[in-house]
């Protein structure tokens, strides 16, 4: 739609508050994962990540597999040195994407920091050798 481009463009822009605006616009914004999705990225963008991560969650509550969600959740938890809560998020995007060798350093990370070394290790050394094979 109109509205979907103009919010996409806006976030893209960085306007995060003014895309908001639109992305509420639409009639089923609350049970649609990917305008859930967006919104999560206009509040991020407006300095609220507690605001971000409710609608991403939200969004995953809709479908448990939305992985633009769940990178965006785990990221954002890594990000405010929130290891622990991006475990969740992170775990299950690798049961979606196991091959994924970013995943599998995002995980290691959180590990890493929670003091889960072995395991870690073992992540990084996964992401490693997916990185090699490509």
């Amino acid at each position: 739609s109109i509205l979907g481009m103009l919010a996409r463009g806006l976030i893209q822009l960085g306007r995060g508050a003014e895309a908001e605006t639109y992305l509420l616009r639409f009639p089923d914004a609350q049970q649609n994962p990917q305008t859930l999705w967006q919104l999560g990225h206009s509040r991020q963008q407006q300095a609220d990540a507690g605001g971000a991560i409710a609608y991403w969650q939200a969004a995953t509550r809709l479908d448990q597999d939305y992985l633009p969600a769940l990178r965006d959740i785990a990221d954002l938890e890594l990000a405010r040195d929130r290891p622990d809560a991006a475990l969740e998020p992170l775990e299950r995007v690798l049961k979606l994407a196991p091959q994924d060798a970013t995943i599998h350093y995002r995980l290691g990370l959180a590990l890493r920091r929670i003091g889960r070394e072995e395991d870690a290790a073992q992540h990084f050394r996964e992401a490693e050798r997916l990185i090699e094979n490509q």
